[in-house]
């Protein structure tokens, strides 16, 4: 192990110094007794195992206890020799100075954890932080005025380590501008928030800091995740990560590092996006970088329960979504021109939550010529519902007489009862279409199959109840 000090003249940490100086006491820096900070030891590595002794710098000193305050508060950097060749070495000189500023030094990564009545699973959270491999970090705590003593459990691990601070936002100031009071103290060279129910896996930190220095052009890495209970028992699996999947829906997960110069480019989080102001912030990071880069490993735990924002929220997020959508339209019927399912699903959606207008209607519709086919309202003929399920039985309360039959896909309900209803075959219902439109009750996510069976059968018109429903408030 070799450890020295590097002596560097007009450095940007010391120009960047001189200019503060300079601006709190004019010309200051022209007196002769002026000093510059010192320049922090940096220790080059020899060994291809990770470092396992402390990087605090008062660890290293014989009676410290005794020297107590005396001491200075940083931690030196490491540098793995074996990462680097000579040449490389001399070409990074001066990325590798770090400078003291008021006892403090620059951590490698920031993390924002955000919080408003958190108390139930908010030890596990900081205990994922806690039990990271990967330990040069700062914790930023953001309380949004809590009333279940979340304050106190956060005073407490701030308490216990230095890396850990805390804010507490005098008046509730929701999800995104709790995120961007927090961002506003990160000095991290990458930057991440995590939710006060989820969890790290041990090596979470350490592999996406890694993937970064080892891919200068990525700026921002996301890794796979489980999904588990309110229990903390797994239940699940991410499912894989496309960018092109992003403007269809939001696959981009809760594991993430981004450099700060994303912030610096991108800004802060979109406190009108309520809801949605992580997607809101991925699809902005993808249209200005190009690429969000993806590590196939599962580093993370996502909690699904009753309490989550996504459940108990849920008519909010899908208004704010659409909303999202409409700013991104053009993107996004660029990227999903050949994924007709998708593009279906979507438009039933934002007609659900009566977020068209009749230009990106008919926008949908020049590429997915299948939604031409949809009549909305219509009372020529009596209906077959298409669908003997939830969205059956509302379409029969809001059909009333004008529904006669169900015709479904699932064998086991043929020639049951549904809502007074007789529930035909396909086939038998098919036979029936000259004397019957069809409504198609399903979820979004469904209407695109049903259409093309419909289509494949020779029926060419037909209604949903989304349209059917969006027509009738018109």
């Amino acid at each position: 192990m070799i450890s020295r000090y590097l002596h560097i003249q007009n450095s940007e940490e010391w120009e960047d110094y001189e200019k503060e100086m300079n601006e709190k006491f004019p010309g200051i820096s022209k007196r002769k007794d002026f000093k510059y900070p010192p320049i922090l030891p940096i220790v080059y590595y020899e060994g291809k195992q990770r470092w396992t002794a402390s990087l605090d710098i008062a660890d290293k000193i014989l009676c410290k206890e005794l020297l107590g305050e005396y001491l200075p508060h940083f931690r030196y950097q490491l540098v793995r020799l074996h990462d680097y060749s000579n040449e490389e070495l001399l070409e990074k000189e001066d990325c590798f100075i770090l400078t003291e500023r008021n006892g403090k030094m620059n951590p490698g990564v920031s993390i924002v954890l955000p919080t408003y009545n958190g108390k139930k699973y908010i030890r596990e959270s900081v205990d994922s932080i806690l039990a990271q491999s990967y330990t040069d970090w700062e914790l930023i705590l953001v309380d949004d005025c809590s009333t279940d003593g979340t304050a106190e459990i956060l005073e407490e691990y701030a308490t216990g380590d230095k890396r850990i601070s805390v804010i507490h936002n005098m008046v509730n100031q929701k999800l995104p501008r709790s995120l961007n009071t927090g961002f506003s103290r990160a000095r991290g060279r990458y930057l991440t928030w995590t939710s006060d129910d989820n969890r790290y896996m041990p090596e979470a930190l350490e592999k996406m800091v890694g993937f970064l220095e080892e891919n200068e052009n990525a700026m921002i890495v996301r890794s796979d995740y489980f999904f588990i209970d309110a229990q903390g028992e797994v239940i699940g699996n991410s499912i894989e990560y496309s960018d092109h999947n992003m403007y269809a829906f939001n696959c981009f997960g809760a594991c993430f590092l981004y450099r700060k110069e994303v912030r610096d480019v991108v800004g802060e989080y979109n406190t009108d996006a309520f809801g949605v102001e992580d997607y809101e912030y991925w699809l902005r990071i993808l249209d200005r970088f190009g690429r969000i880069f993806s590590i196939d490993e599962r580093l993370y735990e996502y909690r699904r329960h009753g309490e989550s924002l996504s459940e108990s929220k849920r008519q909010m997020v899908l208004n704010q979504l659409a909303e999202l959508r409409r700013r991104y339209e053009d993107k996004m019927l660029g990227e999903l021109k050949n994924d007709k399912a998708e593009l279906c699903r979507i438009y039933y959606e934002m007609i659900q939550v009566e977020a068209f207008g009749s230009d990106i209607r008919n926008d949908f519709r020049k590429i997915c010529h299948e939604l031409e086919k949809d009549q909305g309202f219509t009372d020529r003929k009596p209906f077959i519902v298409f669908g003997a399920g939830i969205y059956g039985g509302r379409a029969i309360e809001i059909l009333g007489d004008k529904a006669v039959f169900f015709t479904d896909n699932d064998p086991q309900k043929e020639g049951k009862i549904k809502c007074g209803r007789e529930i035909l075959s396909f086939e038998k219902a098919k036979e029936l279409s000259d004397r019957y439109d069809f409504l198609i009750a399903v979820h979004h996510c469904y209407i695109y199959e049903l259409i093309c069976q419909l289509n494949k059968a020779g029926i060419k018109e037909y209604t949903t109840l989304q349209s059917y429903m969006a027509d009738m408030d018109d």
